[in-house]
């Protein structure tokens, strides 16, 4: 007995020509950018070694604790849940009743941010917004 040779099984046209439309858009987005844990350490790094130490104008002072602080996060971003940033921001706008500034935890700098990403999110964005939460 002759052993059968498998046979292609036939794919319409219209298959083909998705198929690769979906390859034209996904394959640039995913060969351009990094994975966030790269992303993230990337920019840490840069603030922390680098001369700018500013994240939207605002000067940051603590870039060699938040280098740490997202190493040991395996640098992926802290701020996921929306409800502890609710809580944040209540508690740093509250903060001038204690007899402290707002503005010296970046308050106005994470408004802007927040307003930003509503309207023009983009990932660089969002991981500066995650550092001046932090």
């Amino acid at each position: 007995m002759v052993p059968r040779r498998p046979t292609a099984v036939p794919v319409p046209l219209s298959g083909w020509i998705v198929l690769a439309v979906l390859l034209l858009f996904v394959t640039p987005a995913a060969a351009t950018e990094e994975p966030v844990p790269l992303f993230v350490q990337q920019r840490l790094e840069q603030l922390h070694f680098g001369e700018e130490r500013k994240i939207g104008g605002e000067t940051i002072y603590a870039a060699g604790l938040l280098l740490d602080l997202y190493r040991k996060n395996q640098f992926q971003p802290l701020w996921t849940d929306h409800r502890n940033i609710t809580q944040l921001l209540t508690a740093i706008a509250g903060s001038a009743e204690e007899g402290l500034i707002p503005d010296d935890y970046h308050l106005q700098a994470i408004s802007r941010y927040a307003n930003e990403l509503e309207t023009a999110p983009t990932r660089a964005k969002q991981l500066e917004y995650d550092l001046l939460l932090s």
